[in-house]
């Protein structure tokens, strides 16, 4: 799905150019200055635990392989570690940040996952009225923000970024019906990456059925 995510920031480049070097001039902000008023931006949980049943979800770098994480294999921590962190815990509709090993690595949390946490390595991003989170979402992606975040990570066995240094992460906000266009070309890339995983999935159902009927 790699050529679909290089087809976003062609689109991004087209549309914004570099968003560090800001050649067309967009007003700056810090990340803290447009995200929602209830957004603290903070890790979570410390310690997790091992996991236990019918408890609450947490989401860990570890899970963040896809651009959407769903529920589905997620582990799950006590409702009151849960609720001892309750900053972090999740709406549904946020940008989730790696701030722990790789930095700066970002994907969205499902609407199914309101209610679920996240780890220590992860910062819960809500986007405020001045912004689009697709239009966040791809600006964090950016190579040149990915270098800016290098630029502030620390460690050596354990990489991470301070969290007031992701508060202060520069981005550029040109005007909101400007990121709506760029987020609508963004979810017609979605849809289509999604039905191309969906006949990924349907044919290696089909395969796999194949080859237990020829081989028994």
């Amino acid at each position: 799905m790699k050529d679909f995510d290089n087809l976003a920031q062609s689109i991004f480049y087209e549309m914004f150019g570099d968003p560090v070097e800001n050649d067309k001039g967009w007003e700056v902000m810090k990340l803290k200055e447009i995200v929602s008023d209830d957004c603290s931006i903070s890790y979570g949980i410390v310690q997790p635990g091992d996991g236990v049943e019918n408890g609450v979800p947490v989401v860990r770098p570890v899970d963040m392989t896809e651009t959407f994480i769903s529920r589905q294999g997620l582990k799950n921590t006590t409702k009151e570690i849960s609720d001892s962190y309750k900053r972090t815990i999740l709406k549904g509709d946020e940008i989730l940040m790696c701030v722990r090993g790789t930095t700066g690595l970002v994907a969205m949390a499902s609407p199914e996952l309101k209610g679920c946490n996240v780890t220590r390595g992860i910062t819960p991003i809500e986007c405020g009225p001045s912004c689009n989170k697709w239009f966040i979402y791809y600006q964090i992606s950016n190579p040149s923000i990915q270098q800016h975040i290098a630029e502030y990570t620390r460690g050596i066995t354990l990489k991470q970024i301070n969290m007031k240094d992701v508060r202060e992460i520069p981005l550029c906000l040109p005007p909101l019906p400007l990121q709506h266009l760029f987020a609508q070309c963004i979810e017609q890339i979605e849809h289509q990456k999604a039905e191309v995983q969906k006949a990924i999935i349907d044919l290696e159902t089909l395969l796999a059925a194949r080859m237990q009927y020829w081989f028994e």
